[in-house]
């Protein structure tokens, strides 16, 4: 259904072992202004819903009249809708594939390795937004429960489309169109580029983002008791060792972010040597180790970075898959927030100083209240603008003030008595109720806040950007883009639909295609 421009519909189905039936309805339409590092609301290429069922004829059209209200924030996706996803064609790429594929030949491998995708997604949302189904509402037993897995599938269908649209419309070009090789198809992801608005979903979710830090910790911490690892799960972790190390060089080559943030291929090449060594000898430095993990971890420790290290821990995991399975049902918590009124000060003090010694190493001064985020009127969406300037009023400040509120709670906890209760004291200071709230809601949890001010005037905000698209969402290849945007590649040498039948799986950190 779509025109020789590759305008109009496309329907996929999925249909999951247990008979759960989803429809992915993609509108491929007419971009209408220039592209460019953010997409507008008037320049998207395409949209995807995925309805949890069939998705009829009529609320098909149903959907499509509702695009343009959806993609400035007013329109409503409806709770059959788990997630919606729009994206634009890549303005360094998609053109020049098409023409390759209408010429009967296969792109650039340079240019690929440039850009690494032909679509760029720009919001995939769910869990409310727009009307979508929320997470909380899956059955126990639904193929998507959990976070973010609605948006993952989503962004998957996306990469099946672009692929499918760029032979497409390469076929309604020339008689002697061809197809994209397979490698190069798996070689293909999604590109993505995301703003400051991701610094909310680190702050204001302080009980998820624990919860899954825990589950990754929990993990490592099983890895270094486990003994003497047989000979494949060693010879498939040297092999990812290469692998990565190939993609760190060839990264390093095309960025100068990569070279300042990134493992060198030096440090990762250094760790395959060891465990080379291991692998021959059972040894580290000299000595048979019953523990491997742990012993090459703390050999490694002091000699290389914390990305290095970062890095080989990550890859640890990819080995040992049935463990991380274990820990699937670990993924999702509570985050209803509570407030003790019978708390005493002297105790809410204590946790300050336990838990927050970081926040007081921040001067009480103007250059931690330089910055204030708030949300836009058209589509509600994050801003970071000047506090002095004046034009967003401070009640409209979407973050909690820390460390700068703990400072300041600290001092006028001080001067109260000891035993007095929280109750007593925000009946006499109520506008200190959302900063308690928060430190006796996320109270036990180890990794609830970053030591980061987002209110400073030298702080950096894409640190926490970068820690959600790679560590948490598994974006690669990120690069800053003017300061404010961080962008990379989604499903970068991943299986296609067409793979996964055959069980395709081994896809981390893919080489250049060699076709």
């Amino acid at each position: 259904m779509l025109n020789p421009e590759g305008h109009g519909r496309c329907i996929y189905r999925i249909e999951t072992p247990d008979g759960h039936i989803f429809d992915a309805v993609v509108f491929s339409g007419r971009r209408r202004g220039p592209s460019n590092e953010r997409a507008f609301e008037t320049n998207w290429d395409i949209l995807v819903w995925l309805f949890d069922g069939p998705a009829s004829a009529t609320r098909i059209d149903a959907a499509e009249r509702e695009n343009a209200r959806l993609v400035v924030g007013t329109g409503r996706a409806g709770p059959d809708v788990l997630s919606w996803t729009r994206g634009n064609r890549s303005g360094r790429l998609f053109d020049t594939v098409v023409s390759s594929l209408a010429e009967g030949i296969q792109p650039d491998i340079t240019a690929l390795m440039k850009t690494g995708y032909l679509m760029r997604n720009v919001y995939y949302q769910a869990n409310g937004m727009n009307g979508t189904r929320l997470f909380a509402s899956y059955p126990a037993d639904h193929p998507l429960a959990g976070a973010y897995k609605a948006q993952m599938l989503g962004i998957f269908l996306m990469r099946e489309f672009s692929l499918y649209l760029a032979e497409f419309i390469a076929a309604q070009q020339s008689r002697r169109a061809t197809t994209l090789d397979p490698v190069i198809r798996r070689y293909l992801g999604i590109g993505n580029s995301s703003g400051l608005g991701l610094n909310l979903l680190v702050w204001n979710h302080p009980m998820l983002l624990s919860r899954w830090l825990q589950q990754r910790e929990a993990l490592f911490g099983a890895l270094r008791e486990l003994e003497r690892p047989d000979s494949a799960i060693v010879d498939r972790y040297i092999s990812l060792l290469g692998r990565y190390a190939t993609h760190v060089a060839s990264r390093a080559q095309r960025s100068q972010a990569s070279r300042e943030h990134d493992a060198t291929e030096e440090e990762i090449l250094s760790a395959r040597d060891l465990w080379r060594i291991y692998r021959t000898t059972g040894a580290v430095a000299g000595c048979t180790v019953m523990r491997p993990w742990k012993e090459l971890w703390d050999a490694l420790s002091g000699r290389i970075s914390v990305a290095a290290q970062e890095a080989l821990l990550a890859l640890s995991l990819e080995v040992y898959p049935d463990l991380v399975e274990t820990m699937k049902g670990y993924s999702e918590t509570s985050e209803r927030e509570h407030l003790d009124a019978r708390m005493p000060v002297n105790e809410l003090r204590q946790i300050l100083r336990r838990d927050y010694e970081w926040a007081f190493r921040y001067p009480l001064d103007e250059s931690t209240n330089h910055w204030i985020w708030y949300q836009s009127q058209e589509g509600e969406e994050p801003r970071r603008g000047i506090a002095r300037e004046g034009y967003v009023a401070p009640e409209m400040d979407v973050l909690l003030k820390l460390p700068l509120g703990i400072r300041r709670l600290d001092d006028a906890l001080r001067r109260r008595p000891a035993r007095e209760r929280v109750g007593r004291f925000l009946a006499l200071f109520p506008l200190w109720h959302d900063v308690i709230e928060r430190i006796q809601t996320v109270n036990g949890y180890p990794y609830h806040t970053p030591m980061h001010d987002l209110h400073a005037a030298d702080e950096d905000p894409l640190h926490l950007v970068r820690f959600v698209l790679c560590a948490l969402k598994g974006m690669t290849a990120p690069e800053a883009v003017g300061g404010l945007w961080m962008r990379g590649v989604f499903l970068q040498g991943a299986p296609t639909a067409g793979d996964l039948a055959s069980g395709a799986s081994d896809w981390i950190y893919p080489a250049a295609p060699q076709v």
